[in-house]
Formats: structure tokens, sequence, C-alpha cells
């Protein structure tokens, strides 16, 4: 996979994200080559890992990624068997600060970050819906994301 940007070396990337943005930045060979890995086959090594904190952040990386003719590449979730959350560019790695879970509407609805998987925002969700009266059991059953009872 060819590199896009002209910044050649990983340690003179990482300066200048560091330098353009407030995100944390690693270049070090431990972080990329760890990072890097998932469930496919594939096995390409990011140039630089950053780990965003806010949406603002993950901003300056948009613009600076452009300023710059970089490729960015996002991990949110768990694995991938096919490779999406491979690259040889910039690994933007938003597992560890993008978590919340926002319940709203009695909880029934709740608003999740892209790291948070399934259980946790149904447990928060089923924690804030009231449990009174026969039958509160059956109501307060999770649903899927179908709306349909588990």
């Amino acid at each position: 996979m060819s590199r896009t940007g002209s910044i050649t070396s990983e340690s003179a990337l990482a300066r200048s994200i560091s330098e353009a943005t407030d995100t944390t930045v690693s270049a070090s060979a431990f972080d990329r080559v760890i990072t890097a890995v998932d469930a496919s086959h594939y096995l390409l090594t990011p140039r630089a890992v950053v780990t965003p904190k806010s949406v603002a952040e993950i901003a300056e990386l948009f613009a600076f990624a452009t300023a710059q003719g970089e490729a960015l590449t996002f991990r949110s979730g768990g694995t991938s068997l096919s490779g999406q959350a491979s690259t040889a560019n910039i690994l933007v790695d938003t597992r560890k600060y993008f978590r919340h879970v926002e319940v709203l509407a009695d909880g029934h609805v709740a608003r999740v970050g892209p790291r948070c998987h399934s259980a946790p925002s149904q447990l928060a969700t089923a924690a804030a819906r009231p449990k009174t009266g026969a039958g509160s059991r059956k109501r307060d059953r999770v649903h899927d994301w179908r709306g349909r009872r588990q």
C-alpha cells in the first residue's frame, strides 16, 4: 500500500500531528504494531497511532489530514475480519474515549458513542426505566436493535 502524504518518517509525522492538533499521538514501533493487529489476515503497520479524546480533536485530525494529503483510518469497535481497521497511514483509535452512554426518554432511548457495545447501553436504559406494577419484568426485557424483545 502506498503512502499518500508528503511527510516521510513516522516520527516527523507524529510531530506534525502533535503540533497541529491536541490529540495523543504515538509513532513508537510497539504502539504501531500492537494497534495494527485485528482479526483479519492483513498486517499493515500504521505510520502513526492517534487517540483522540473528543469530536473537536477528530475535526482537527481531518483538517490536518486534508492539508497534508494524509489518509485516516478509524478503529472503533472490536475486530475486523476483512481488514477495514488496517492501514499503512494514520490510524485513529477511538476505542478508549468514546464509550459514553446517554440515556434519554425515561430509559427508552440511548445515545451511545462509537465504541460502546450493546450490553452497556442496554443495561443503562434498563436501569433508567421505571419498574412498577404487575408484569413489569416483561416490559423491562432488553430489546435488540430492531426493537424486538429478547
